[in-house]
């Protein structure tokens, strides 16, 4: 594979990328770093399946955004020729294996992925998403497990404003009227958690 210079405004995001929402501080602060030494990574881009002469992003969207708010006209980026499965499995790895990817962006991926392997006929999909991130299955099922849980919940984890998984999963499990109690209290910066 070799880096290639390519027009930004040839790039599109992957809308099946489980990444949506980032954080603005810092993505100026790479956009800064970027304004001061360049884009020294490349990013991994795919042929556009529906646009010729466009790319869609593999990885590196962030790197992405950040260039385009500073204005380059180009990036390095890698073109990758894998199928769409080996795409998948690219994100998949790249994202769930990030920190700073919010729990239900990673659960949504992950449950969208093992219901792609599921729908091409693969049974022990579940086994095979786990093996392919270097995880436990028990994990996998841990992680989607928070889709199931109340919009409200969601909220809260999508935000950040919790990042355990055991505390989510006890407030799931607790009354509608402790849990409005409990987001009382996230809210004013106040909530401890306990059992």
């Amino acid at each position: 594979m070799k880096v290639e210079k390519i027009a930004i405004l040839n790039i599109e995001r992957d809308p099946a990328q489980p990444r949506h929402h980032f954080d603005e501080e810092k993505l100026e602060d790479l956009a800064n770093s970027i304004r001061e030494v360049g884009v020294h990574t490349p990013i991994t881009v795919r042929v556009h399946p529906e646009k010729d002469g466009y790319f869609m992003i593999v990885s590196g969207e962030r790197r992405f955004r950040a260039s385009k708010n500073v204005g380059l006209k180009s990036i390095p980026a890698i073109v990758y020729d894998g199928d769409k499965d080996k795409i998948q499995d690219i994100q998949l790895i790249e994202n769930v294996q990030r920190e700073d990817l919010n729990a239900v962006e990673k659960a949504k991926f992950l449950e969208e992925r093992i219901n792609y392997l599921r729908s091409q006929g693969i049974d022990n999909a579940l086994e095979n998403v786990a093996k392919s991130i270097g995880k436990s299955m028990t994990w996998v099922s841990r992680k989607t497990q928070i889709l199931k849980y109340s919009p409200e919940l969601l909220d809260l984890a999508r935000t950040g404003r919790i990042k355990d998984f055991d505390t989510l999963k006890r407030l799931n499990q607790s009354s509608k009227k402790k849990q409005r109690e409990a987001i009382g209290l996230i809210e004013k910066g106040e909530f401890v958690a306990k059992e």
